[in-house]
């Protein structure tokens, strides 16, 4: 036997304390895994009818929770007064008093305040970016356990320097706010630049725009650029547990061209513009696509200042910008859009723009939020399915704006839009729309590094 797992759940004849529903052996043989299922409930369902206490006598002697934690049962957990629950936590942090005092006062478990405290700093860290793998995680409930002086930790734990499989478990289905998750990478400049006096920098020259031009959701645009590539990342496909599988691609790298959205706050979305790493244009590149869509070739199928002029041009045309009916153009300050020749056509033909802060796009441009990843999923949809109808035939560049084209018209609904804009507090104007843990990134460098360092800020509670 290479091991046994027991699955717990709440019983509600023992007043929902925890009951054992579930054994599972796995065992190892000829290189292959058994896993053999025994169904538990009928059998001790007679015997926790029993007494509340017998069934808790069984679950302390059963359960490797560390002492403060030993009777805690989600059930505990979920009927618990939420408010009183932060109001035990925030007198303890403000006051230092004890876990007790804190929890006699506002009438709270103190198992249920211990997890409580595990739970919170767990959330605040993976908000700064620094959030725990399952191993360091056990491993700083240990640290937590050995700081509030609990008496009793298991030998198991202190053999393994860390809490063991089964108490990670439990405490994961007894919190279901937390949840393990693969993190995305991000700079340490744009979690940094993401910062209230950014947002508020912007949204001043963003209303004070608004309100002297008195600009209607119409006339509010947002433009910018994504890449393409005519090999993209596979959509996920049904397939065996336990085996890795492939898709096929025509070739290992794609060829890329830059995709120019361009919405308005009224949920309307406009023909695209295309940059392609050509020097001589093609006809099948404008097959197919929408009308109005405006295709540019660049010799490496970038965005530069000549291009971005033009793209202006085309943003012009579709939306019949004037001297007397100026538009509202918010895009971000990369280099390539900051030319002279650029502001001055910008002047003369009533394109008023606002510049968004250098790393916040992720949150504040509304295609960034709420449109290009839809249009990117649709994207890859359409590839599968010309791939598995066409398996021999590779993607080219000339059949690439097609399909981006009719992703693009797809998701582009006044609903992605306006979700987008309404997000990032844009329209309808929200300069409060990012609440203060938005922030916490600007914060990523103050993380303590030891949990010791915590308890020295009394940011963990003492017994």
């Amino acid at each position: 036997m290479s091991g046994l797992r027991m699955r717990w759940e709440a019983f509600p004849e023992v007043g929902g304390c925890l009951a054992l529903q579930e054994v599972v052996l796995e065992c190892k043989g000829g290189g292959d895994l058994a896993v053999i299922t025994v169904d538990v409930h009928s059998v001790l369902a007679d015997f926790l009818k029993a007494g509340k206490a017998e069934a808790e006598t069984i679950l302390r002697a059963s359960q490797p929770w560390f002492p403060c934690l030993a009777t805690t049962s989600r059930g505990n957990i979920l009927t618990t007064d939420r408010t009183n629950l932060e109001k035990a936590f925030n007198h303890r942090i403000e006051t230092g008093c004890s876990i007790r005092t804190a929890c006699n006062l506002f009438g709270v478990k103190v198992s249920t305040l211990g997890e409580h405290f595990i739970e919170e700093y767990s959330i605040k860290i993976s908000r700064m970016f620094y959030g725990l793998s399952t191993r360091a995680f056990r491993r700083m409930v240990l640290k937590y356990a050995e700081a509030v002086g609990s008496p009793a930790i298991s030998d198991v734990w202190r053999r393994v320097g860390m809490a063991t499989r089964d108490w990670y478990y439990g405490y994961m289905f007894r919190h279901p706010r937390l949840a393990l998750k693969a993190p995305e990478g991000m700079s340490l400049a744009r979690a940094m630049a993401f910062n209230r006096v950014n947002v508020e920098v912007f949204f001043k020259a963003y209303v004070e725009a608004v309100e002297r031009h008195s600009f209607m959701p119409a006339r509010i645009f947002n433009l910018d650029e994504s890449g393409l590539s005519t090999v993209m990342k596979p959509c996920k496909v049904v397939c065996e547990k336990g085996r890795p599988v492939a898709s096929q691609v025509a070739r290992e790298r794609g060829n890329h061209m830059t995709f120019v959205g361009i919405v308005n706050a009224a949920g309307h979305g406009f023909p695209p513009v295309f940059i392609i790493a050509r020097k001589k244009m093609h006809a099948d590149f404008q097959r197919g696509t929408t009308p109005g869509t405006t295709v540019l070739l660049q010799a490496n199928g970038w965005m530069d200042h000549e291009c971005f002029v033009q793209t202006l041009e085309h943003l012009h045309k579709v939306s019949y910008s004037s001297m007397e009916n100026k538009i509202l153009l918010i895009m971000d300050n990369a280099e390539c859009h900051m030319s002279i020749h650029a502001a001055e056509y910008a002047i003369q033909h009533g394109i008023v723009i606002v510049t968004l802060p250098p790393h916040t796009t992720a949150k504040l441009q509304p295609l960034d939020v709420s449109v290009f990843g839809p249009f990117k999923s649709v994207l890859r949809s359409i590839q599968d399915d010309f791939k598995l109808s066409n398996t021999h035939v590779p993607i080219t560049e000339h059949m690439l704006p097609e399909m981006a084209c009719k992703a693009w018209d797809k998701v582009c609904n006044v609903t992605n839009i306006t979700n987008g804009f309404r997000a990032t507090g844009i329209f309808p104007v929200n300069r409060n729309i990012f609440p203060d843990d938005a922030f916490a990134g600007q914060k990523s460098q103050s993380r303590p590094l030891l949990m010791m360092m915590m308890i020295c800020h009394k940011l963990l509670p003492h017994p």
